[in-house]
C-alpha cells in the first residue's frame, strides 16, 4: 500500500512477493530472461509505504512468499524491513517492507515512519523465510477464521478446497486454489461437485410395478437401491442410470409386485 491506507485485512491469500519482468521492456527483441533485471516489477509480500502513513492493517492466515523471489538469479529474500533501518534496493526480496517511502528508498526519504510496524496485526502466516507459522506472542487465539463473511464454502468454488489457502499447509498452496487462478490456467470454470441423487416421486401402479422419479446433476451415473427390511437393511442395486441433459430420470421396477414392501434408495456409485 503506498500513499495513505489504514484498516485493511488481508485473510488467507497466497501473496508471492514477485512480479516477473524480463527486458526489453519496449517489446522489441527476444526477452532476456537471464537479466538481473527479471524481477524489477516487484519483490515485497506485504509493502506498507510510510509516506502517508499506511496503518492499522491486519494481515492473519496467508501464505506469503515463494522461493524465487528477490534478486535474480541469487534468491535469497528476507523476513522484514522495518524502518529505520537502511535497507537494500527495490529489487531485494522481502516478506514484511514497512515504513519506506518507496521502491528505491534507503530509509532517508523524508517523511518515512515505523506507524506501518507499530500499528500492524501480523498473526498466523506462513513465509518462506521462516517456513513455519509466525504468531504473535501477544494473541493466545490461533484459531484462523475461513473467512470474515461467507459462513461456508460458496457454490461458484466447485470441487476447489475451503477455505482455498491454508497456512499450516502451504505444500497445497497454488494459484488454482481460487476460480480466478483455475480459470486463468486452465481457461475454464472449476467443475461442480455432483449433486446427490433425489428421488422426487414414487407412484404406485395399478399392475404393482413401483414407478421412481429422479433428479441428479446432468450427466451423471446414479444407482437405485432396494431393501425389504429397515431394521437390518441389505441394500441390493436394482438400476444403474446416467442422467440427461436436464438430470431428470425415470425408473419403472416391475419386481415390486412380488414383494409386498420394498424401500429404496438413490446413491453416486
Amino acid at each position: 500500500v503506498w500513499g495513505t491506507g489504514s484498516h485493511g485485512t488481508l485473510l488467507r491469500n497466497f501473496i508471492t512477493g514477485q512480479d516477473w519482468i524480463c527486458p526489453p521492456y519496449t517489446g522489441r527483441g527476444p526477452e532476456q530472461t537471464n537479466s538481473y533485471q527479471k524481477q524489477i516489477g516487484s519483490s515485497r509480500a506485504i509493502n506498507l509505504a510510510g509516506v502517508g502513513v499506511s496503518k492499522y492493517f491486519n494481515v492473519v492466515g496467508n501464505v506469503l512468499g515463494t522461493a524465487d523471489m528477490g534478486n535474480y538469479p541469487n534468491f535469497a529474500p528476507v523476513y522484514m524491513n522495518v524502518w529505520p533501518t537502511t535497507r537494500n534496493w527495490d529489487h531485494e526480496g522481502v516478506i514484511f517492507s514497512l515504513g519506506y517511502a518507496n521502491g528505491s528508498d534507503d530509509g532517508s526519504f523524508p517523511g518515512d515512519n515505523n506507524l506501518p510496524f507499530t500499528t500492524l496485526i501480523n498473526h498466523g502466516n506462513w513465509d518462506i523465510v521462516n517456513n513455519q507459522v509466525m504468531w504473535d506472542t501477544n494473541i493466545t487465539d490461533h484459531a484462523i477464521p475461513q473467512s470474515l463473511y461467507l459462513a461456508s464454502k460458496p457454490s461458484w468454488f466447485g470441487i476447489l478446497t475451503w477455505p482455498p489457502f491454508d497456512p499450516t499447509n502451504p505444500m497445497a498452496t497454488s494459484p488454482t486454489n481460487i476460480p480466478a487462478g483455475y480459470r486463468f490456467i486452465f481457461g475454464t470454470d472449476p467443475p461442480q461437485a455432483a449433486s446427490p441423487p433425489i428421488i422426487s416421486q414414487v407412484t404406485c401402479n395399478t399392475n404393482g410395478s413401483v414407478t421412481l422419479n429422479l433428479s441428479t446433476a446432468t450427466n451423471t451415473s446414479s444407482r437405485i437401491l432396494m431393501t425389504t427390511n429397515l431394521a437390518s437393511p441389505v441394500w441390493q442395486p436394482i438400476y444403474t442410470n446416467v442422467a440427461g441433459t436436464n438430470g431428470a430420470w425415470q425408473f419403472t421396477d416391475t419386481m415390486a409386485s412380488n414383494c409386498p414392501i420394498r424401500f429404496y434408495r438413490a446413491t453416486t456409485p
